[in-house]
This record gives C-alpha cells, structure tokens and sequence, in this order.
C-alpha cells in the first residue's frame, strides 16, 4: 500500500510537465483533422490544467470542427473571463447556429474599444471584425458592416478576407476605396502586396487607354505587376485583368483569360467564374454557357452562382421566363446575391416590365453600394419608360461615382437628344467616344449612329456621314443608318 501510494504521488508530481506535450497532441490533431482525437486529448488536457483558458479553446476548437456548436459555447463560457480567442471561438459558433443577434451582443464592445492593439492581437481583433461586419450584413446594416471591415484591414493589413468583403461586395466609393488604400500601412518586405490590393479596386480611371494619351493599358498595369513579383501565373490577379477587361466592354480578352484560369481550377466557384459567365454572355456564347451550367448545377445544386448560370443562358437565347425563374432561385439560395439582382433587373426589362425591373435594380443598389452600374440601369430604364428628368438624375449619379465609363456618358446624351437638344447631346456623345479611343466594336455602334444623328439635324453633313458610316461599318445590317445615310 505505501509503495502504490508512492507510485501515486509519483505519477501526480510528473502530471504537470505533461501538460506541454498534451497540447502538442492537440494541435497537431486538430492540424490532422483528426478531431475524435483532438476531443479526447483536450478534454483530459482540460481536467488536468484546470480549465485553463487556452486549454479551454483548444477543446472548443474541437467542438466547432465537429459542428457542436452549442457544446463549444457552453464549454468556453466556463471561464470567469474570456480572453479574446474564446471571444472570438464563441461569436463563431453563434454565426453558425443564425445567432447574429448574438454575435453582434458579444462583439460590438470590441467595435469601440480600439487603442492600438499589439502586433500579437491584431490578428485576431481584425478577425473579430470581419465577423461583427458579417454580423451586420446578415441584419441588413451594411454602412455599419463596411465600417467594421475597414476597421480590421487597418488593424491587419493581412486581413484580406475584410479587402475582400468591401471591394467584391462594392461596400465602398471609388474615393473611400482610394482614401483606404492610402491609409494602410504595408509591410515593406512584401511590396507586391500593396499593388495586387489596388490592383482588385474596381475603379479603373487609370488604366483606360484614352486618345489623349492619358492613363495606362490594363495590359500595362499587369504586366508591371506579374514581371516584377513573379505573379504572372496567379490566377487571382489574372481574375482581376479579367474583370477590367469586363468593365471596359472587352469580353473577348476576359473569357481568354478565365477560360485559361478555369481549365487550371475548373472548380473555382468564385469571382472568378462570375467574370467568365459575364464574358460568355457578353459574347454570346450559348453552347458553352448550356455546358458550364449544367455541370456546375450537377456538381452542386446549392450553389447560387450555379442557377444564376443557368438563368443567364436563357437570358442569351430569349427566353425569359426561365431565365426569370432560374435567377429568382439564386436570389432566394443567396438574398445578397448583387450580380443576380442585376441579372433579374436585366429579364424584366427585356421583357418590358419596367416597374419590376426598377425594383431588382434597386435591390442591387441597396446590395452593391460603391457600384455605378446598378444607379445606370435605373437611369437607363426610367429613359425608357419616358421619365428622361428622373432618369437624368441617377445617371448622373452614376457618372459622378465612375466618369470615366463611357456608357453613362452615352446614356446622360440619350436625354438631350430625346428633347432636340442636338448640341448638348453631341458633347455627350463625343465624350463618349474619346474614352473609348481604339476600342470601338459593334456595342458602340448605337452611340456612333447617335452621334451622326445629332450632326445631321445640326446639318453638319459631313460629320453626320463619317458616323454613320463608322456605325454602318460595325453593324452593316442595320437598316436605319442606311436610310439615315440615303
């Protein structure tokens, strides 16, 4: 009996000097995930440290990994005081469980209380914000969303997930966009970091190849970027060019690059493959539109993106209702879906429903904030539903967020021309056409024919027959610039 209580004694003394390793036994689980062993290991890690609170989250780690979230909360909240991991760990999980609510309770003290947090917590405060703005979205407060994302970038600069949420989601204006970059402070020892991050802004005044000789080429831009980090390979930044490419009306470049991008990672469900369906519609390209949505649908019929496809398919071939019905299941998988909320706007006009169509539109404006394009389909859709005042307005709200996209400018002559105002709607119109420099195709055409139209009635002939013949030129089938030309 002595010599077993002695043998007790003994193996308690070496306890803790267990505890170490235990951990280690843990984490290197939990990297495995292998997560029945990282339960059972935690749990007696647990017992042994007396609930200590780094113990604590490593058990909770766990829980979360095996979706028991409401055993995680339970199990974190047994300490008097939680540090900020376990914060975090339990914010988590109420996410998981739909309790936004919640997650904005718990998090929202961290909203104001910002000094400057050690380098060993920015870490993990950007990521309590990247959640309190996720928190926010899903309660419909995005201005308060936004702003809890720029908190987090500005805390870590590595947070990309919050760079991430701000610039696809369009939370911000072209200004704020510009202002936060020159806010963040870079590390020195990662200089491309800085360059891919302006690079993904959505703002391109830059970057337009204008007659002038004004900005640079987005081929430029990117091949300074790719030669000089040896990025040229990296489909994300590739993604980005794409999206360019997309905004400055030239699909054909888009799809070769996303076409590439996606027979290297066909399963990139992302940006990515939203750049490519918008060049595939773009040109017109049904047969692969038909192949990539079903497959995509197959795959994964949960997945919006995969509907939203499927209903931009029939879009491209006229068929309305399905395209309507196939989109409307996207928006339903996804509410904040803003490409499909665009996309829905687009069927209704098509078939000529204005008010539907005006109420999708302003669906995307509510969902896609810092983005000209859902402000311009209003415009556009109130200048054809003979309300060329209102529509004016949101025009010109668009062209102050994006003036350098021709298309407002074209859409803001459209109303002068509609009131005989010939010379202010030529202005427009000329604008138009110097920011588009070298890169008139067939889509330009309206605006081509347009302009010709303004300098016939102001009966400079000359100058009408030069446009119209540059628009016949790109659609040599259209039967109103032959009778415009005689």
């Amino acid at each position: 009996a002595i010599l077993s209580h002695s043998h007790a004694m003994s193996q308690q003394s070496t306890l803790p000097a267990q505890l170490p390793k235990l951990r280690g036994i843990v984490r290197d689980a939990l990297d495995k995930h292998l997560y029945e062993s990282a339960i059972f290991f935690a749990d007696k890690l647990l017992t042994l440290s007396n609930n200590d609170p780094e113990d604590l989250y490593l058990l909770g780690q766990a829980y979360f990994e095996t979706n028991q979230y409401r055993r995680a909360i339970h199990i974190l909240q047994k300490t008097e005081k939680l540090n900020q991991n376990c914060k975090y760990l339990i914010a988590k999980c109420k996410s998981k469980l739909g309790d936004w609510d919640g997650v904005v309770e718990l998090l929202a003290d961290e909203f104001s209380a910002l000094s400057q947090p050690n380098d060993s917590d920015k870490s993990i405060l950007a990521a309590m914000h990247v959640l309190l703005g996720q928190a926010y979205e899903a309660v419909d407060q995005r201005s308060r969303a936004a702003q809890c994302y720029r908190i987090a970038i500005k805390i870590d600069v590595m947070c990309y997930e919050a760079f991430q949420r701000l610039v696809d989601g369009f939370m911000q204006t072209s200004a704020e966009e510009s202002e936060l970059l020159q806010s963040l402070n870079f590390p020195p020892d990662m200089p491309w970091l800085e360059h891919v991050y302006r690079a993904k802004i959505k703002r391109f005044v830059d970057q337009l190849p204008l007659k002038s000789g004004r900005g640079t080429s987005i081929d430029e831009t990117y091949t300074k970027i790719q030669e000089a980090y040896g990025l040229s390979k990296n489909d994300d930044l590739l993604q980005s060019k794409a999206e360019d490419y997309i905004y400055c009306n030239q699909p054909q470049k888009a799809y070769e690059i996303t076409k590439k991008a996606l027979e290297r990672d066909p399963f990139n469900y992302g940006s990515l493959l939203l750049v490519h369906v918008a060049a595939l519609v773009a040109l017109q390209n049904k047969s692969e539109l038909f192949y990539l949505a079903h497959k995509i649908v197959e795959e994964n019929p949960k997945l919006p993106i995969g509907w939203y496809t499927v209903g931009c398919y029939y879009f491209t071939i006229k068929n309305y209702p399905q395209a309507r019905r196939y989109i409307h299941k996207a928006t339903v998988l996804d509410k904040d879906f803003g490409a499909a909320w665009l996309a829905f706007g687009h069927v209704f006009a098509a078939e000529a429903e204005p008010d539907q169509a005006l109420a999708a539109y302003r669906t995307a404006a509510r969902l896609l904030v810092g983005s000209h394009i859902p402000p311009l389909c209003i415009g556009m859709e109130l200048i054809r539903s003979n309300n060329p005042s209102l529509g004016l307005d949101f025009a010109v709200k668009a062209y102050k967020m994006r003036p350098e996209d021709p298309l407002i400018l074209n859409e803001i002559g459209a109303c002068p021309l509609r009131g005989n105002q010939f010379e202010k709607a030529a202005d427009h119109f000329v604008r138009a056409l110097d920011l588009i420099g070298s890169r008139v195709t067939e889509f330009w055409e309206p605006t081509l024919f347009n302009l010709g139209h303004c300098y016939r009635k102001m009966r400079q002939y000359d100058l009408a027959a030069k446009y119209y013949s540059t628009a016949l030129s790109l659609s040599p089938h259209n039967s109103s610039t032959h009778t415009a030309l005689g």
